[in-house]
């Protein structure tokens, strides 16, 4: 039997129109400047790539959702380590669908993880996640892709998301066939395969220990339904000291937000979680980062989502990039281009899988949502008796929360103060110094602290590098 080979189109990406407008303008995949394309080019070259080089940004999440730091992330040419705020910045990268490993060694216990990601030369790949566990506790999904008819499927998108906010992702090869790995106990996983002028195949999945499913997955024939526009958007806007994590040792010099998210980002539920990537845009020359959050949006019709992003509340937006992820609800812009002290709206539409080729292809835009990076957060030296923590002033700044660690926060470590959100005020001041009023502390014992800045209603953070002290 002949297989089918899914090719696609490039995403449109233009200034801010109605919907037919939009639909009518094709610009290319390789636009200049600030536009982006990453999501659903299936044909777009093999592992091996065309001998283009690309870089690739990402995060690395335990199975709780929580960021990993000093973990291994790999091909089969290329190493590097993710930084205290769980990022990782992988460099000369072929271009094409290229495999990334994560690995991890705590207490000797071996966790891993696995994804897939799709480069383009010249070009940075934003909000790729991969998500580690146990060695042991790794299971394998595999499978076939076939139409209505039973024709195997060449390049089919197949994901699987278990709430980590962006999902593990593979292609069929010339047979159809898929196997993804990295999959872990304790959690239901969305999984899906999908493709251009198909209707996507969902289902809901478990996996124990070591186990290896086969799951097979048939696509009909798409309609042209009109999808909803995506609900609930909102943003935080991060800046972070820049660290080269193009290192091969581990390096410990970012933020933490993992305890940061639990104590302030209670508005918006488990949708906001992990972060990464970093481009360097502070006027310290540090990174900016803008992270989108949705309601959770699923829909068989479903390729994708458009990601606009403008600097005006009521004029155009542009769209920078095509995100081929119909599972998730969380995006990363990392745009080099972003400044401190400039207002960026955001906009984001749902796909269907017939786009661009209808004109009702594209829903409506979402709400829109402005953010305003801050500047940057420096430390001063602290005192002792009593003991006062001191940072430097940061630029828009409205207040600062100091978060103090028994251990540095490696995988598992929760800030000892502030511990719960009903404690951060104790924690957080509208000056440059704080006293601390926190648990007891272990004469001669080595702590460490970060100090977060913060303005318009949270939404804008600056974090500070990570500080030690030995307690008095």
């Amino acid at each position: 039997m002949t297989h089918k080979s899914l090719i696609s189109e490039p995403f449109t990406s233009g200034a801010r129109q109605t919907n037919s407008e939009r639909i009518n303008m094709k610009l290319s995949v390789k636009s200049l400047g600030a536009l982006v394309a990453i999501g659903v080019i299936f044909g777009c070259g093999g592992a091996g790539g065309t001998g283009g080089l690309a870089t690739v940004a990402g995060v690395v999440l335990d199975t709780n959702g929580e960021i990993v730091r000093n973990a291994r992330v790999f091909t089969t040419a290329k190493t590097t380590f993710t930084n205290s705020s769980g990022a990782f910045v992988l460099e000369s990268v072929d271009e094409g669908i290229v495999r990334l490993n994560a690995q991890l060694t705590i207490g000797g216990v071996n966790y891993v993880g696995e994804n897939h990601v799709e480069t383009f030369a010249n070009e940075r790949t934003k909000s790729l996640i991969i998500v580690i566990g146990r060695q042991n506790q790794a299971a394998t999904m595999e499978g076939l892709v076939t139409d209505r008819f039973g024709a195997p499927l060449e390049k089919a998108r197949v994901h699987a998301n278990a709430g980590y906010l962006g999902s593990s992702f593979t292609l069929t090869d010339q047979s159809g066939r898929y196997s993804m790995g990295g999959l872990f106990p304790g959690s239901t996983y969305d999984v899906q395969a999908s493709g251009r002028t198909y209707i996507s195949d969902t289902s809901a999945l478990n996996f124990s220990a070591g186990q290896r499913i086969t799951h097979n997955f048939v696509l009909d024939d798409a309609g042209s339904p009109t999808l909803p526009a995506p609900n609930n958007l909102s943003a935080v806007v991060w800046t972070a000291p820049r660290v080269n994590t193009s290192s091969n040792m581990p390096l410990r010099a970012n933020g933490v937000k993992d305890s940061i998210r639990k104590l302030l980002d209670t508005k918006r539920g488990e949708r906001h979680q992990g972060k990464g990537k970093r481009p360097k845009n502070s006027a310290g020359n540090n990174p900016i980062e803008v992270d989108l959050f949705w309601d959770t949006y699923r829909n068989d019709n479903l390729l994708g989502f458009g990601i606009y992003r403008g600097t005006s509340q009521t004029g155009n937006t542009t769209g920078i990039e095509f995100f081929a992820d119909p599972l998730a609800n969380f995006f990363a812009d990392s745009d080099r281009i972003l400044n401190e002290n400039t207002n960026y709206y955001y906009e984001v539409t749902a796909l269907n899988t017939n786009y661009p080729d209808f004109n009702n292809s594209e829903s409506d835009f979402s709400n829109r949502y402005g953010v305003r990076p801050i500047g940057d957060m420096t430390l001063r030296n602290i005192n002792t008796g009593p003991l006062r923590f001191n940072w430097n002033s940061c630029r828009d700044a409205e207040k600062y929360t100091v978060f103090l660690f028994s251990n540095y926060p490696d995988l598992g470590v929760s800030a000892l103060w502030p511990f719960d959100a009903g404690s951060t005020a104790a924690a957080t001041t509208t000056g440059t110094s704080l006293v601390y009023t926190g648990p007891g502390l272990v004469s001669g014992r080595k702590y460490y602290y970060v100090v977060l800045a913060l303005a318009n209603a949270d939404d804008s953070r600056s974090i500070s590098a990570v500080g030690s002290f030995n307690a008095p």
